[in-house]
């Protein structure tokens, strides 16, 4: 428990700001976002700085349309003022859930599907609450000059690095640029948007190591 209790605190001393990632009905977001919608996030997580614009939802995955009925979907990127530190993910991702259940269509389930994201030196985080496909969910972080695992109690919480920050910009992931993954956070006038809130945040002089892999974690047990 004392070890948990240090790491989480390294953590904090982690700057980002955050995001929200929002897939939805294409005539819920485009070619303007349901205003309700704004009114709802800002009531949940204080006010917007700006909303990267929608993009058709391409190649989107069945489990999408089970979920939100079979109709055109697209995505937006709402950026807040608000910011914080990468132990924040789960809080905001539990914020989130609270936004959806407010946007129901009976019997299709979800208007919105909303995907929270930290960004900043250890790059961009995204969580949910469920695995995807074949998806090697990330469940733990690495932070300091030796890497240590960070368990955030929730087994059931999946978290994923898509980029990391490396030499003043952002890059993918490996696993995500090989398999064409998350097409709506790494098209590049998005990447811009999260490199220049990356160079917003203050200088922080906590060492960052790789994040830790569960899979892989496993493998080496």
């Amino acid at each position: 428990m004392q070890i948990k209790y240090k790491l989480k605190k390294h953590l904090s001393y982690l700057p980002c700001r955050f995001i929200l990632g929002v897939i939805g009905h294409s005539r819920e977001l485009s070619p303007e976002v349901n205003p309700k919608l704004l009114h709802a996030v800002e009531n949940e997580f204080g006010s917007i700085e700006d909303i990267l614009s929608a993009q058709a939802f391409l190649d989107t995955p069945e489990s999408y349309f089970r979920e939100m009925g079979n109709r055109s979907l697209s995505t937006v990127m709402i950026v807040l003022e608000q910011g914080g530190a990468y132990t924040d993910l789960h809080h905001l991702k539990n914020d989130t859930i609270k936004v959806e259940k407010q946007f129901l269509d009976p019997p299709n389930g979800r208007i919105f599907n909303i995907n929270p994201g930290t960004v900043g030196t250890y790059g961009l985080c995204l969580a949910s609450h469920k695995s995807t496909g074949s998806r090697q969910d990330m469940s733990t972080y690495a932070f300091g000059f030796h890497p240590h695992l960070f368990d955030f109690f929730k087994a059931e919480t999946y978290y994923e690095r898509v980029m990391r920050w490396r030499d003043d910009q952002m890059v993918l992931m490996e696993r995500v640029e090989a398999e064409n993954r998350f097409p709506e956070y790494t098209e590049a006038s998005r990447i811009a948007k999260f490199e220049e809130l990356v160079r917003t945040l203050p200088k922080s002089d906590v060492s960052v190591e790789l994040m830790a892999d569960k899979g892989s974690m496993e493998l080496q047990s």
